[in-house]
């Protein structure tokens, strides 16, 4: 097995725009700078408001009812406890018309404050009466005119904070509150359960935008989270195809790896793929590159069309042919007629190969919608399992198409006489099909901790139905064969904790 940095060469092409090798850059483009004010304007700006407009109503039982002066003074008060209900809410969400709004009344408001303490000195003075504006008590008068003063301080302060604030888009605002709030509560935020706000954003998939699948922490986290930064665009392309499914490979493996807890978190770091989160391999950890640079041989054999299968295979140590749990990921490419039955795992079916053959790819935006799906599905069931045993291990296991060379073995992974096989009770489920314009992607998956009706609440509601396995229909199955590869060793890859299996035979 040759190193991490004799692979960085040979595998610089297969390796280019992955998920895990994209440099996670924050895209700082129009973000404005963290002001040293966070959201110090909004709390005063809301607390004086309501505190004044209440005092504003409270004075007027030292007036006259039904005169000018308690009606006016009464309205003001009114409109002031509105405003600072208006600031209460930029609190929690920033947006600009409520900041566009708040600058012009803090505006209005420094106007007529500052005549009305000119009105106030000149009727105590004696010199200029206003008897519209004169109370009953002297000291209250001089009371209300402290108080304007410093509300007339306070709104000019905050016009201009507002100013500026109602200059930037919507976009700039939530960054720019999203930066204070984090700097402000970051301690608060970090004490959440995590676990509840994922199972709240689960249930409310339907109706919200973005759903995080991501249970832990996110480690490194891209801000960006643009599709064209991990998968390619133009998937009728057929290098871009190819690329397409090796990274969707590469990204799921980590992110099932992630979710079982077969390896420890800092081996991965999160990264937005449009509206999910996904794990991806962390490169500062030597055990997560050491797995990155063997997926990386898998590129080589799907751009030549070598590569039938790829599964992830979970067993107990010694006895690694007593499969626990596997995830399997099936290849179909167009330059195939038909798709053959893999009668050496189990895991196969007519049902699943013929979902396989039926599913075409249509355009980008249906494989956005599937690889979503897919996701959300491989998520929900991951959630459904019972923990793996403490003294789990795994290996990645190949088996090839033929096409490939007899002795072909991709780098990283060895030769093995097996590829799996699991027991014939062991529930089996299809968890979706991603397609390129070259290249359709099925994912399998069957495990030994899984409760069939925990799987059939798991589906009940999924939204994409390639994602279920449909009921079997009778009709004449299209393209579909038994597997009459030639006998040719399988690929295997040593334990994904690092020890060699015993049943691997070096090249």
């Amino acid at each position: 097995m040759s190193t991490a940095q004799s692979k960085s060469d040979s595998n610089s092409r297969s390796d280019e725009g992955d998920p895990s090798s994209v440099p996670i850059i924050e895209d700082t483009r129009g973000k404005p700078r963290m002001d040293r004010f966070g959201m110090f304007p909004e709390c005063v700006y809301c607390g004086w408001n309501i505190f004044f407009g209440l005092f504003l109503l409270f004075t007027t039982a030292f007036m006259r009812p039904g005169d000018t002066a308690s009606v006016v003074t009464q309205c003001f008060g009114v409109v002031y406890i509105f405003a600072g209900l208006l600031s209460f809410v930029i609190i929690f969400k920033s947006a600009r018309s409520i900041f566009v709004v708040l600058t012009v009344f803090a505006a209005m408001t420094t106007v007529l404050t500052s005549l009305t303490i000119l009105g106030f000195a000149y009727s105590i003075d004696g010199s200029m009466p206003m008897p519209e504006l004169m109370m009953t008590n002297k000291y209250l008068e001089l009371i209300v005119g402290a108080l304007l003063l410093v509300h007339i301080v306070i709104n000019v302060f905050s016009f201009f904070i507002f100013l500026k604030r109602s200059c930037k888009s919507s976009a700039v605002l939530d960054n720019a509150y999203s930066q204070r709030s984090v700097r402000g509560t970051g301690s608060e935020r970090q004490e959440k359960g995590s676990a509840e706000i994922i199972e709240y954003l689960v249930k409310m998939s339907a109706t919200r935008n973005v759903e995080k699948l991501n249970t832990k922490p996110a480690r490194h986290e891209s801000k960006s989270g643009l599709w064209g930064e991990t998968f390619p665009r133009d998937l009728e392309v057929e290098d871009s195809s190819y690329k397409f499914a090796f990274r969707f490979i590469k990204c799921t493996t980590a992110f099932i790896l992630d979710k079982r807890g077969v390896l420890p978190s800092e081996c991965f770091v999160t990264r937005r793929i449009d509206k999910i989160q996904c794990s991806n391999f962390d490169k500062k950890n030597t055990l997560a590159l050491t797995l990155n640079d063997k997926l990386n041989g898998v590129a080589e054999a799907i751009e030549k069309g070598y590569l039938r299968e790829f599964a992830i295979v979970f067993f107990q140590p010694p006895n690694e042919e007593k499969i626990l749990e596997v995830y399997t990921f099936r290849l179909q490419y167009k330059d195939d007629d038909s798709v053959q039955l893999s009668l050496t795992s189990g895991l196969d079916s007519q049902e699943f190969s013929q979902n396989l053959v039926n599913t075409e790819f249509n355009n980008l935006d249906d494989t956005k919608s599937k690889f979503i799906e897919t996701m959300k599905t491989l998520y929900r069931v991951i959630k459904k399992l019972v923990d793996l045993p403490a003294d789990i291990d795994g290996s990645f296991r190949l088996s090839y198409t033929d096409k490939a060379p007899k002795d072909y073995v991709p780098e990283g992974f060895c030769q093995n006489e097996k590829f799996y096989e699991i027991s014939q009770d062991m529930l089996r489920k299809q968890l979706g099909i991603v397609c390129g314009g070259f290249h359709k992607v099925q994912v399998l998956a069957a495990s030994e901790l899984l409760k069939e009706v925990d799987m059939n609440i798991t589906f009940e509601n999924s939204a994409n139905l390639s994602c279920v396995v449909p009921t079997p229909q009778k009709r004449k199955s299209i393209g579909v064969q038994r597997n009459s590869r030639k006998h040719r060793p399988y690929g295997c890859t040593r334990s994904i904790q690092g020890t060699p299996a015993k049943n691997e035979i070096d090249v």
